[in-house]
């Protein structure tokens, strides 16, 4: 579902359930596909990234930069830039603010995420690139992949609001 003002563009979109976007959505492909059939995950064989032992203290509003690593109930307000890299998050992920960063790898954990109010969002996933060049960041398996909930957490991702979001990654 996609409402208000939001405008979508994608290569090309199918659910097993409905597409409600109105005249938000542009796509590549002829049309949208609607009650679709099952198919197989893709993504089954990714694995869910081990969670990093100590705990990362969370931004302070006017910090400008931020690192990878294990989050609890991570809030992201005012300008930060992340750094490529795998962030682990625990609880909630609630962003408010201008965000940006490539060679990012966000795994939810439990919680849902919340992009709201005139929250900017411009988020690249990992490239080939940035695997040679970061190797220690044990992004290899997350190519492509910006999003992740745990295969047990149900919660949403919600991405509202009158900011920009840009997403260049599978959101899984």
């Amino acid at each position: 579902y996609a409402g208000g003002s939001s405008t979508i563009h994608a290569d090309c979109a199918q659910a097993a359930g409905q597409i409600n976007t109105g005249s938000s959505m542009t796509t590549d492909c002829e049309s949208v596909r609607e009650n679709a059939w099952y198919l197989p995950d893709p993504f089954k064989d990714i694995p869910e990234p081990v969670r990093p032992m100590a705990l990362t203290k969370n931004p302070k509003n006017n910090d400008t930069t931020m690192g990878p690593g294990r989050y609890y109930n991570l809030k992201l307000e005012g300008t930060k830039k992340l750094d490529p890299g795998i962030y682990y998050v625990e609880g909630s992920l609630t962003i408010h603010g201008d965000i940006t960063g490539s060679g990012v790898f966000i795994f939810m954990k439990d919680g849902d995420l919340t992009v709201n109010g005139s929250a900017s969002l411009s988020l690249q996933a990992a490239t080939t690139d940035d695997v040679y060049n970061y190797p220690l960041l044990g992004l290899d398996p997350y190519k492509g992949m910006l999003f992740m909930n745990a295969r047990d957490n149900l919660n949403p991702m919600s991405f509202n609001g009158n900011g920009v979001t840009e997403l260049d990654g599978f959101v899984y």
